[in-house]
């Protein structure tokens, strides 16, 4: 176990695990796409866990606690730092959201309406074919952000 400071609180946490698991285990919401908790794997791509620690900002769920670690999860760069990357992943998404199923319980959706990130670039007319091959699941690429 570490001592380490979040958002000006001390905590007594377990070394082990990611500083987003700390994190998320003590109920504090930071958004996250490629993080899912139905996998093992952590990809650590998509950059939205990211905090500021000791004043760098740094991906969450690629870093373990240590002893005397100062977290801010709130730091005006690190607000920043998730506008930026929801205002790269909304430019490049295909909104369509009056025909998406998952309107109304999107990530990508829910977290741009909190950050006050609106799409700034059209949609483009070339859509990319939609692979329905497998009889489990579809994939449409027109809806992906790219987090892994």
């Amino acid at each position: 176990m570490v001592n380490i400071t979040i958002d000006g609180k001390n905590y007594l946490v377990n070394e082990k695990l990611s500083l987003l698991e700390t994190l998320q285990s003590l109920e504090l919401e930071i958004p996250t796409f490629c993080r899912d908790n139905r996998s093992e794997e952590k990809l650590g791509i998509c950059g939205m866990c990211a905090v500021s620690i000791d004043g760098t900002v740094t991906k969450s769920c690629k870093t373990l606690p240590t002893e005397g670690m100062v977290i801010d999860t709130k730091a005006p760069e690190v607000i920043d730092n998730r506008k930026k990357l929801l205002q790269k992943y909304i430019d490049n998404h295909h909104v369509n959201c009056l025909v998406c199923q998952k309107s109304g319980q999107c990530k990508l959706q829910e977290y741009c309406y909190k950050y006050g990130v609106d799409k700034t670039i059209p949609n483009s007319l070339n859509l990319l074919p939609i692979d329905d091959s497998n009889p489990f699941f579809i994939i449409d690429p027109n809806k992906c952000i790219g987090c892994g």
